[in-house]
């Protein structure tokens, strides 16, 4: 259920709202050659944002399922599940993961991250998070550039910077930004993650956006 908690403040006496996790099933998609789980909202008082969500994830799953050819190439076989990497203060992220494989094709796995803002059901995108006359590309481009080196990560080409709306998904108190199998690095050394916590960027942040929610 989605229930709001008030508490009181200190010196102004304002009374914050404390957004309470939300409540997230497991459905499944089983047919021939396709076996999915996937997250189902439920529990929300505003049923229109609550369908609103579960809309995306379920547009987003299926443009997933026929980017990989599914319905042209009947050897094409997809299983997935998800993740939940964040729910609370208003966020939820949840992580798709889908395995493709067929008998002429080498298997390969994708990551679909979806960020939602729980009071309007909005996905959020990597600009979202940022204020608006800060150029966040920069600064997130170096720390990447930092952590390959100091992780010896192994690259099949060099980094030149993030894209503006790069792929990404928020742990507790980090933004991870990532890249698909085979994009930045060898497939055989799964993805690349590049977590960063939010109070090495804190600076650049919006405060009241879903990355400086976290803080605290």
């Amino acid at each position: 259920m989605h229930v709001r908690q008030a508490e009181t403040s200190g010196k102004k006496g304002k009374v914050p709202v404390i957004q309470l996790p939300i409540q997230i099933t497991t459905g499944r998609l089983n047919r021939e050659r396709l076996n999915m789980y996937y997250p189902i909202i439920q529990g929300m008082r505003n049923i229109s944002i609550q369908q609103n969500m579960n809309n995306t994830i379920i547009n987003t799953m299926n443009r997933l399922i026929r980017e990989r050819s599914f319905y042209e190439n009947e050897s094409i076989q997809i299983t997935g599940f998800y993740e939940v990497k964040t729910n609370h203060r208003g966020v939820v992220c949840l992580n798709l993961i889908l395995y493709t494989h067929g008998e002429r094709s080498q298997g390969m796995t994708i990551l679909q991250s979806l960020t939602f803002d729980t009071s309007t059901g909005t996905l959020i995108g990597l600009p979202d998070l940022f204020k608006s006359e800060i150029d966040y590309v920069k600064p997130l481009s170096e720390i990447i550039r930092k952590q390959i080196e100091q992780r010896s990560i192994s690259t099949i080409k060099s980094f030149e910077q993030i894209e503006q709306e790069h792929a990404f998904y928020i742990a507790d108190k980090c933004l991870v930004l990532y890249a698909q199998l085979n994009d930045l690095t060898p497939v055989q050394h799964g993805f690349p993650y590049f977590p960063i916590s939010v109070y090495d960027i804190q600076s650049i942040v919006k405060e009241d956006g879903p990355l400086g929610r976290m803080v605290g």
